[in-house]
């Protein structure tokens, strides 16, 4: 194992990256598994799969909330997240703006790198409003959100230091904030007004990245229940948690009205993300390989870039063909049926992410020579065991 290899695995949490997989995953899910409705009505099997894959956001407020506390500093904090956030997001913004129509929306190359003014004014007015104003790359809102949560950090610092005085305000707090939660999703979201934009995310973010800090922060204690039947009883309740908030939509649906249960800021988002921790630290706990270890390292290394690009990778499946292959493939050996169902959502989740990830591979690498030939150039040449 080379010295790059031995700090990470100095520095990286397993259970940790293992939940960012998991988390990216079911990212990708919600943004390409079937639609919960089938002419106009709600299809059980579709529905209940998409209660899986509505919490992968909850899920990295917790992560962020794993570490986010660790530094006491405003200014490197800010500076960090505007270095591994802000400016990723702006190269992927600017990207999209000038090559979306040529790569999406079959436009010629000099048609997608045209702007109008009036195409300026409307992304300038977009970001002035800290939304983000690429159609295609909707998922991005989830940055601009973070950065806010940045912004309020010696706020949420300050709260979080008083929570760790003493374990029964962090028990306080979580049950007070999930009884917040809970009466927002009785009042079909109209108590806290929760979205995924701006100030309206901010919020119920704030919550769960509080969660996360605490349940990190309480681990070593809380591990001595991660057992085997803790983890089952984690994966008992995910499913008893989604089956119930399936039962609830399909009420809701027949009724004619909507519902905000299946968004990560609901109640339900925030258990099904706690439930999914415990199972991920608890199976963290069993890998014991060292092969298996710095894969999920890498692969945990490798999520953000699949998270930035997945929807532009899913779009391109879906502009060639790609998708519908697949997808008359599996309907032609399984037929309609939650067979088909299910293996559809999982085929796509994994062929998107199995891309993004060889991309990923391919920058990381590509930076590794780069950053290499410069230290080379500047310091004469390497050493073998330089990282």
């Amino acid at each position: 194992m080379d010295n790059k290899d031995k700090v990470i695995r100095k520095e990286r949490d397993i259970s940790v990256e293992l939940l960012r997989i998991v988390g990216c995953l079911i990212v990708i899910g919600v943004h390409t598994c079937l639609s919960a409705y089938v002419n106009g009505v709600y299809d059980k099997s579709r529905l209940f799969m998409s209660c899986f894959f509505a919490d992968g956001v909850a899920i990295f407020w917790l992560i962020m909330g794993f570490f986010l506390f660790r530094s006491s500093s405003y200014r490197t904090v800010v500076k960090r997240s505007a270095k591994s956030i802000l400016l990723p997001l702006a190269l992927i913004t600017v990207f999209l703006f000038y090559f979306e129509g040529f790569l999406l929306g079959g436009e010629s190359l000099s048609q997608s790198l045209y702007a109008s003014p009036e195409e300026y004014q409307l992304a300038f007015m977009t970001l002035l409003a800290w939304r983000n104003p690429i159609g295609s790359a909707y998922h991005l809102w989830y940055l601009y959100v973070y950065m806010l949560v940045i912004l309020i950090f010696p706020v949420l610092k300050a709260f979080a230091d008083y929570l760790d005085h003493d374990i029964k305000r962090a028990r306080a707090f979580m049950l007070i904030s999930l009884a917040l939660l809970v009466l927002n999703d009785i009042t079909n979201n109209r108590l806290l007004s929760c979205s995924h934009d701006s100030i309206n995310g901010l919020f119920p973010a704030a919550i769960e990245v509080l969660w996360g800090h605490i349940i990190y922060r309480y681990r070593k204690e809380l591990t001595r229940s991660f057992s085997p039947i803790a983890g089952l009883s984690a994966l008992f309740g995910f499913f008893l948690l989604n089956y119930v908030r399936m039962s609830i939509e399909l009420y809701r649906g027949s009724i004619g009205e909507t519902n905000y249960i299946l968004y990560w800021f609901s109640s339900f988002g925030l258990l099904c993300a706690l439930c999914m921790a415990v199972m991920v630290f608890v199976l963290g706990r069993h890998i014991k390989g060292d092969l298996p270890r710095r894969l999920i390292l890498r692969l945990g290394r490798d999520t953000f870039i699949i998270y930035l690009i997945h929807l532009t990778i899913a779009g391109l499946l879906g502009r060639f063909g790609i998708s519908y292959r697949i997808d008359s493939f599996l309907a032609g050996h399984l037929g309609i049926g939650p067979a088909y169902e299910l293996s559809i959502n999982l085929a796509i989740i994994f062929t998107v992410f199995l891309i993004g990830l060889v991309i990923a591979e391919l920058f990381f690498g590509l930076r590794y020579a780069v950053c290499r030939r410069l230290r080379s150039g500047n310091h004469g040449p390497v050493s073998p065991q330089d990282p």
